[in-house]
């Protein structure tokens, strides 16, 4: 299991499972939900590479090394820290 957390709050999350409704719980805004819209674009803090690589919607948006759509992530394992 996995663990999404911002700075109060830590949501369990399978392995290898879309990790929205956690990210949602954590007050995280979703749009689309398939990557188009970039309204779950959300800063990782911190274990950046727990997650899955980047999807080609998220590589159409030009995103830094620390910023995601949340809609496109899973997390592979451990923990990874978000700023909402």
């Amino acid at each position: 299991m996995g663990i999404l957390k911002n700075s109060d709050t830590k949501v369990t999350v399978e392995n290898h499972k879309p990790i929205i409704d956690a990210a949602e719980s954590l007050g995280v805004n979703f749009g689309c939900q398939n990557g188009t819209c970039g309204t779950c674009l959300t800063i990782i803090s911190d274990g950046g590479s727990n997650l899955n690589t980047q999807t080609p919607s998220e590589e159409q948006f030009g995103l830094d090394d620390n910023e995601r759509l949340l809609c496109q992530c899973e997390i592979k394992d451990g923990e990874v820290t978000i700023e909402v």
